[in-house]
């Protein structure tokens, strides 16, 4: 009984057995039959295919699973494959390494049957069927992929090639401020400035410890809010000063923020350009503050100085107020003198250039400046031999030696070294760019150089503005370095300077070569000033200036006419029925000026000699404030002795 229950249950079991395995031959069978890869098998010892699932008699372009089978792979490939290996001794070493380990897995190149050829991943499995292990392989055609994967390969060069190509540095960070992207301009960036540009995968901080933390902040602030953040910073690294505009854009995936792109512009050049640019709009405002001012002074001044003259003239030497009237008289000059100052600073003043030789200046100066600098600074003096010429008023080179070695000695309160040096020098185009203006490349340089106290960046800046000074209340006004930039400039030269704290300062200036011969410089001595008995019209619109002008000629011995304007000097030149040798005018007068002025006299009264005289003229008698040749002029204020000597000169020329 016990035995029958056994055979019975013995019988059930077989029957679920082979109920499974029906089962799982239908899942076989119907996966197999309804996949879409292509499913086939192969044989030993030929290795020809021995059946293949309907998508394979599809993708190789088959009527039937008779016309697939009893061929072997190599036959539906190329001859060679990608890497230049032939099909079928490839083949043969995939299907042994696959019996040999039990599966392998790698891409084919196949042909269909109707030539052409296709990519396709393959997995050889070794199966046992009927005791006889054989292969099966899966075979699934990759060549939309391969498709996309080359477009989308293509479109990430295009990507590189475009990031690569901008002139901003650009980087791209995940939500972690870990570096992921960068271009070619943000890794010579970090070269510049002496970063290693093995910055990928490393956080920003890593990479760049030396920002502070508030930059850091302003990336969390993109991630966390969402927003694009654009900011202007300034970096200090390596002894450059760079100036930055950085945009900080979130990137979106599925509204979600995954990192920041950050492109960095450097404006260091930029905001140069913007500072020089503004400072020369200052320094043209003040300039003709300053000119309009001194023109103005300078009319009251000529009173002041003038009439302290003739006082002075008609004073005993012992008379009670000699000393104050002598105290008048110097104070009027040392407010001339700043007034010429303020003149030269705005580029108003008449200057008179020659072509000279600048060594020859320097030599000329030499034991002035050592007088002028003090026994505790060492002067010395390098002027180049054969030096190039160059065209310049002679008196404003001597000023601006004088200034500048003033400076440097006031630099150097416990003494030191003065170098004052000239060379012939060449300035490539890159320099004449950076300055901001063109520049011909053959340049005279003098350079005015000390052992002093130096500058600081912030104090560099402002030198060369008017009344600026780093001296105590009562030891200077401010004007020196002004001057000698409006003389630089008047005379088409350009100056630099270099200075540290603690390193002294070196002045440069730069005037274009000329190819002329240099001038012989004559000192003559002025002649006494003598009087005449000519007649002289007088045309000056400042009453105290005109009365001034009148009582020094008539004490010299003229016949002095005088006017307040041009209308009324050409009326009064057409009554006078005598002779007018001299017209001494102003320049700058309403209605008409003294250009204007002298070209209706040359009508009225042909041949008349003329002087002009002017606190200062602008494109009036002048270009630029150089005196055309020929033209006399003096300017003001003037002295009874400087008045009568020009006047005296102008009558006798012929």
């Amino acid at each position: 009984m016990k035995d029958q229950q056994n055979r019975i249950g013995q019988t059930v079991e077989g029957q679920q057995a082979k109920e499974a395995l029906r089962e799982n031959e239908t899942k076989y069978r119907v996966l197999y039959e309804s996949s879409r890869d292509a499913i086939m098998t192969l044989a030993p010892p030929s290795w020809n295919f021995t059946s293949g699932n309907p998508s394979t008699i599809q993708m190789f372009i088959t009527m039937d699973e008779a016309d697939f089978v009893s061929r072997p792979p190599w036959e539906y490939s190329p001859a060679l494959q990608p890497d230049g290996q032939p099909s079928a001794d490839k083949a043969k070493e995939i299907i042994e390494t696959a019996m040999r380990e039990g599966s392998h897995f790698f891409e084919w190149m196949h042909k269909r049957l109707d030539g052409k050829s296709f990519p396709a991943t393959v997995l050889l499995t070794r199966i046992e069927l009927g005791g006889k292990s054989i292969l099966q392989a899966t075979v699934r055609d990759i060549t939309e992929r391969k498709r996309v994967a080359e477009a989308l390969a293509r479109s990430n060069a295009l990507h590189r090639t475009t990031i690569d190509s901008l002139a901003d540095a650009v980087h791209l960070v995940d939500r972690d401020l870990k570096i992921i992207l960068f271009n070619k301009r943000f890794e010579q960036w970090c070269k510049d400035l002496g970063i290693s540009a093995e910055v990928k995968d490393r956080q920003l901080e890593q990479a760049f410890p030396f920002l502070p933390s508030e930059v850091f902040a302003q990336y969390r602030q993109v991630l966390e809010t969402g927003q694009p953040l654009t900011t202007e910073d300034e970096i200090e690294l390596a002894g450059r000063r760079l100036v930055t505009e950085t945009r900080k854009e979130p990137v979106l995936e599925e509204n979600e923020v995954r990192g920041v792109l950050t492109i960095i512009r450097d404006i260091t050049e930029q905001r140069k350009v913007q500072a020089q640019l503004h400072q020369a709009q200052k320094m043209e405002a003040i300039g003709r503050l300053a000119g309009g001012v001194a023109h103005d002074f300078n009319n009251v001044l000529c009173a002041i100085s003038g009439h302290a003259e003739l006082v002075l003239d008609d004073l005993a030497s012992d008379a009670p107020f000699r000393e104050s009237m002598d105290e008048i008289a110097k104070a009027a000059n040392r407010a001339a003198d700043l007034t010429h100052q303020l003149l030269a600073f705005s580029r108003k003043q008449i200057i008179d250039p020659k072509v000279i030789d600048l060594s020859h200046t320097i030599k000329n100066l030499h034991s002035m400046l050592t007088r002028l600098i003090g026994e505790d600074i060492i002067l010395r003096t390098l002027p180049q031999k054969r030096l190039g010429r160059v065209l310049v008023d002679p008196g404003q080179i001597e000023q601006i030696v004088i200034n500048l070695a003033v400076n440097a000695r006031d630099a150097m309160p416990n003494g030191g070294e003065l170098l004052i040096e000239t060379a012939d020098v060449k300035l490539d185009q890159d320099y004449g760019d950076e300055q901001a203006q063109a520049m011909p490349n053959a340049q005279v340089m003098l350079a005015v150089s000390d052992t002093g106290s130096g500058m600081s960046a912030e104090v560099r800046e402002k030198i060369f503005e008017p009344f600026f000074t780093t001296k105590q209340l009562g030891q200077g006004t401010g004007l020196g370095l002004a001057t000698v930039f409006g003389i630089v400039e008047q005379n088409d030269g350009r100056i630099e300077v270099h200075s540290e704290p603690g390193q002294g300062t070196s002045f440069k200036v730069y005037f274009p070569r000329v190819l002329d011969a240099a001038e012989t410089l004559k000192q003559e001595l002025a002649p006494e000033p003598v009087g005449g008995k000519e007649t002289v019209l007088v045309v000056e619109d400042e009453e105290m200036v005109r009365n001034l002008a009148v009582r020094l000629l008539e004490r010299r011995g003229y016949q002095v006419l005088a006017t307040s304007s041009g209308g009324d000097a050409i009326v009064l030149a057409e009554r006078h029925h005598g002779p007018i040798d001299l017209l001494l005018t102003d320049v700058v007068m309403p209605h008409m000026n003294g250009r204007e002025l002298v070209e209706r006299f040359a009508e009225i009264r042909p041949g008349i000699k003329v002087i002009y005289t002017s606190g200062y003229t602008q494109n009036v008698i002048a270009h630029h404030g150089v005196l055309d040749e020929g033209v006399q002029f003096i300017a003001k204020p003037y002295s009874l002795a400087t008045l009568a000597a020009r006047v005296r000169e102008v009558l006798d020329k012929e």
